[in-house]
Order: structure tokens, then sequence, then C-alpha cells
């Protein structure tokens, strides 16, 4: 009987090492949480592990490093005080071209992926223009802003 006891014993405290006993899955070099008046979240920086969460209002992509990159490939001597924006970039939709300190009478702004092919097109008629890139794959784009007679500044564009 007291060898049926042990042997139940063992079992039990084995049993109890594998149901509370968890792997580690997240290993982080920081964290922190955040509030505000639509919701809260907590965040870790160095995660491994991956997972995509989505709704109508968004989308949140848990252990991956999303790119923040403004990155101007080129621009043509003589433009000091002229001053371009595209944001926010990297981008899922829509994208801001903004133009600062500029006459836009002739400008156009073309859209090509990394092959070379031709998206868009289009002449730009006021000082902040939003570019849709929703209907393309993710991956980088690159935007340019001219009067074509000459470049005058070369975007690198990130799409999620």
């Amino acid at each position: 009987m007291k060898d049926k006891i042990e042997k139940m014993l063992i079992l039990l405290m084995f049993c109890f090492c594998f149901i509370t006993g968890q792997a580690q899955e997240v290993v982080t070099t920081s964290g922190g949480n955040a509030s505000g008046n639509t919701g809260s979240f907590s965040c870790t920086v160095g995660q491994i592990a991956d997972t995509t969460l989505s709704s109508t209002t968004g989308i949140l992509t848990q252990g991956v490093q999303q790119p923040y990159e403004i990155f101007i490939l080129k621009t043509t001597p003589n433009t000091e005080g002229i001053n371009l924006l595209v944001y926010p970039n990297p981008t899922r939709d829509i994208l801001t071209l903004k133009i600062i300190n500029m006459d836009i009478k002739g400008l156009h702004y073309i859209l090509y992926d990394m092959n070379g092919k031709l998206l868009q097109n289009k002449l730009i008629e006021s000082n902040e223009i939003p570019i849709s890139l929703g209907a393309y794959a993710g991956g980088v784009y690159v935007l340019k802003v001219t009067d074509l007679k000459k470049k005058i500044k070369i975007f690198k564009i990130i799409k999620n």
C-alpha cells in the first residue's frame, strides 16, 4: 500500500509540473503600457513571436519590427528652400504629398514599382495631395516629383 501511495505522489508531482510549468514565449529587452480614451495596450521591444490581430479599426502586428523610414533617393541641385514632405511612410493606403514654399504650377508626381513599371502619373493641383496605394501589394515604391523638365525629388515609399 505504501508503495502505491509513493507512486501516486510521484505521478501527481510529475503531472503538476507539466500543468503549471510553461515554456517562456517571449524574451524581451524592454516594454511599457499606454492608455487613452479609445483603449489601452502594452508593448514590448525585442519579441521573437509574431501574431497579427485585425479589426475594422486597424491592424496590430505583435512581435514584428515595423520599418519606419523616410528616404530621399535624389534631390536636384538648386532646390534649397523647397520643402516636400511625404507621410506616413510606411503606409497601408493613403500617402500624403505636401509641397511647401514652391509654386505647384506644372508639377507632376510619378509613382513606380521597384521593377520600373509606371503606376501613376498625375498633375499636382494642390499643395497637399492624397495618393492612394491601397490597390497595390506591399513592397517598396518610388515616388518622383518633377516639373517634366527636371526631377525635383525622388522618394522611396514602403507599403505594408
